[in-house]
């Protein structure tokens, strides 16, 4: 296990005193357990963004576009 690992990714020597050790591997930066509703809405969001993925890439969109057409 690497020294960033055990020190919670460098987070226990930020939050100093203020850390709170969950006991948990993925956390808030703090150390707090992450909330169920939190890791639901962070998922929700990625699918919706996958999806529209597909779909510019359905319709012939490629990752070189804004490039090419010079549009933003």
């Amino acid at each position: 296990m690497s020294s960033r690992t055990r020190e919670g990714g460098g987070n226990r020597l930020h939050w100093d005193e203020a850390y709170q050790d969950s006991g948990r591997v993925f956390t808030y930066q703090d150390g707090t357990a992450l909330k169920p509703p939190y890791v639901s809405q962070c998922c929700k969001l990625l699918i919706e963004r996958y999806g529209k993925l597909r779909q510019r890439h359905a319709e012939g969109w490629t990752a070189e576009w804004p490039s090419s057409t010079g549009r933003q």
